[in-house]
């Protein structure tokens, strides 16, 4: 699970290879993919 606190960039749900990507505002890595926009969602 990604871990928010106050200090964190914004999280953006990308679409990636037919699955979803959730990222942070600016980094180059994508920490969770998962299989539906609705758990990207909820996820981020």
């Amino acid at each position: 699970m990604i871990q928010k606190n106050a200090t964190t960039s914004k999280l953006h749900v990308i679409s990636r290879a037919g699955q979803w990507a959730i990222t942070r505002q600016g980094a180059s890595r994508v920490p969770k993919i998962v299989p539906t926009c609705e758990a990207a969602v909820k996820e981020a």
